[in-house]
């Protein structure tokens, strides 16, 4: 089942740009459709196209969700391909690696694993768009939040790597004492440890008061957002495995209340967790797949697309050089914003990456800092080209109205009253 799932393509829907396109999830969502009603688990979907899931009956219910959107593009000719103990998708006709979408096919696996497995009641949510804000996963709570109610406890396999147990993730956090108290047994039996992520379904849930502790889990994908991407199929299997022990023996509800902290804009430092990087070859069995894997990640084409146009080891350079984008679109969470795609004009979405570790989709702007945050560095990114670069695309929306933030005021300005100084590499008030 893993392997099916990895290779049904699915994307969150493009919603900015000259040709907009929706449902590009539809292959994953029929197949979780079929998986259930030939198991004849009691789903439905609500108007957004979120999957709801129930299994047995009981006063409490385990629960977990997944998203089923990738960052990926549709691939023409796409194979999932094995090498040792991973998983990589290979593109046929342009004989290359591709993204193979761990990130979150691994989780829907889980949860759909977890349903057909388990003897006792299980509610799974499968989530639209998370790629794009977590749009799904906001409308269900918005909108079907009695659907939480019974339940023991969130969990979310949405997390690269094979370490990570997130706590407190998008500047919330997300257990209770109690819980936290209790799950460690568990999840240190496999070396997994408290850690800060950015942001995912289950934040949402709980920023909007679902009521119970949610955590998010380490599930086995690498390179997360790249051409590169692999899975490593005995972390999956570790994955699903404290998952359901979590289950087994955590056998009540674990309440948490979400209070929110007011927004500051000081300079205070943060945490924002160590989403990858360093940790990357810790799980390789062997030395020769080590170089089998490494050797793929080196060779494989860029994900930009841009060899044929200008070669740069600086892509902010680069951006900095070429006129073919015509926008960023950011989204914004609290104090954290997420830098989404940029849009080229011809409809093709590329993924910025971080001049330093090279990973892309993994720059964030924290204006409480007023600065680029790159989470597989684990650390500030500096550049005078992005600033004068990317800066000058940094907007959010409210109301068809775009708000551009000024660095020199570290606040954000009416687009009415917005004026780009390109020496300064700032917008400022006209």
């Amino acid at each position: 089942m893993l392997k099916k799932v990895l290779s049904i393509q699915s994307k969150s829907d493009i919603k900015y740009g000259s040709k907009p396109r929706f449902d590009l999830d539809l292959n994953m969502r029929n197949y979780i459709k079929s998986v259930l009603k030939s198991n004849r688990i009691y789903h439905y979907e609500d108007d957004y196209g979120n999957i709801y899931a129930i299994k047995g009956k009981a006063d409490l219910y385990n629960c977990v969700v997944a998203h089923v959107d990738t960052v990926h593009d549709i691939e023409e000719d796409f194979e999932i391909r094995r090498e040792g103990y991973f998983y990589y998708a290979f593109n046929k006709i342009t004989v290359s690696q591709v993204g193979i979408g761990g990130d979150d096919k691994v989780g829907v696996y889980i949860a759909l694993q977890t349903l057909l497995s388990r003897k006792d009641a299980v509610k799974v949510v499968f989530y639209r768009n998370e790629e794009i804000g977590r749009l799904g996963s906001e409308y269900s709570i918005k909108n079907h939040k009695d659907f939480y109610k019974d339940c023991k406890f969130i969990v979310q396999p949405d997390r690269r790597g094979h370490t990570d147990f997130i706590t407190y993730s998008g500047g919330v956090k997300m257990i209770s004492k109690e819980f936290k108290k209790d799950a460690r047994k568990i999840y240190k039996i496999f070396d997994y440890k408290d850690e800060k992520g950015i942001a995912t379904d289950v934040d949402v849930l709980v920023k909007n008061h679902v009521g119970l502790s949610c955590i998010n889990l380490s599930s086995g994908y690498y390179r997360a957002h790249s051409s590169t991407e692999v899975v490593d199929i005995e972390i999956v299997d570790i994955a699903y495995k404290i998952t359901n022990m979590l289950f087994d023996n955590l056998i009540k509800q674990y309440p948490h209340k979400h209070v929110p902290k007011p927004t500051t804009w000081g300079n205070s430092k943060y945490n924002y967790g160590n989403y990858g990087g360093s940790e990357l070859f810790d799980t390789f069995k062997t030395n020769a797949e080590k170089k089998s894997v490494k050797k793929s990640d080196d060779t494989a084409e860029s994900s930009y697309g841009l060899n044929s146009i200008v070669t740069s080891n600086n892509d902010f350079e680069l951006f900095a050089k070429l006129e073919k984008y015509n926008y960023y679109k950011l989204i914004e969470d609290d104090h954290i914003i997420h830098m989404a795609d940029f849009e080229r004009r011809n409809g093709s979405p590329v993924t910025p990456s971080c001049p330093k570790c090279k990973e892309r989709g993994t720059i964030y702007f924290i204006p409480n800092e007023n600065e680029f945050y790159c989470i597989s560095c684990n650390d500030f990114v500096k550049g005078i080209a992005m600033d004068k670069v990317l800066r000058k695309h940094l907007f959010i929306e409210d109301n068809n109205i775009k708000f551009y933030h000024s660095k020199a005021m570290n606040r954000w300005i009416h687009e009415k009253d917005a004026v780009w100084d390109i020496n300064l590499g700032t917008y400022k008030v006209k």
